[in-house]
């Protein structure tokens, strides 16, 4: 029973001592650390305008005393897929004019400047100037003429559509 025991330490000693020659640093086997392949690049950050796109890869981490993985694991690039678009940029309305008369008829404005063009399908610029009827009264009948006729207002009435004809 002595005999097989030490035989199987005999054994057991020469595994190891396999091991020792095959890597001195390592007692139980080594591997060191390898990169993976890259992934493909990540979608641009932003839909319009300078993004990002990012790629990683991973390791196959070392075992026992193999070499540590040196370099990087996740790089970055810039992109730009289009343009942003660029809405029309306007100042402020200005105050509204005087009214361009006393009596009768008259009209006030107000307008506003182009700050800058719309650009890649952007908003394009929106009205520039308004203009709006005052309040102001009728203009007096001067003494001796007649008054002109009160003006009538307007009122769309549509036209009855012709009746269909045989006729070629």
């Amino acid at each position: 029973a002595q005999v097989e025991a030490s035989d199987k330490v005999k054994s057991k000693l020469e595994e190891v001592g396999k091991q020792f020659e095959t890597n001195s640093a390592c007692s139980d086997g080594c591997r060191d650390c390898k990169f993976k392949q890259w992934t493909q690049w990540s979608d641009c950050s932003k839909t319009c305008g300078n993004g990002k796109e990012t790629r990683t890869r991973g390791t196959d981490n070392k075992q026992g005393a193999g070499a540590d993985c040196t370099g990087k694991t996740k790089e970055e690039r810039n992109c730009k897929i289009v343009d942003c678009p660029v809405p029309c940029e306007v100042t402020p309305w200005s105050e509204w004019s005087e009214c361009g008369a006393t009596c009768g008829t008259a009209l006030k404005q107000r307008v506003r400047n182009q700050v800058s063009a719309a650009a890649h399908g952007g908003d394009p610029c929106p009205s520039l100037s308004e203009s709006v009827f005052c309040e102001v009264p009728s203009c007096p009948t001067p003494v001796g003429a007649t008054a002109p006729p009160p003006t009538p207002e307007l009122i769309f009435t549509p036209r009855p559509s012709p009746a269909p004809t045989d006729a070629p």
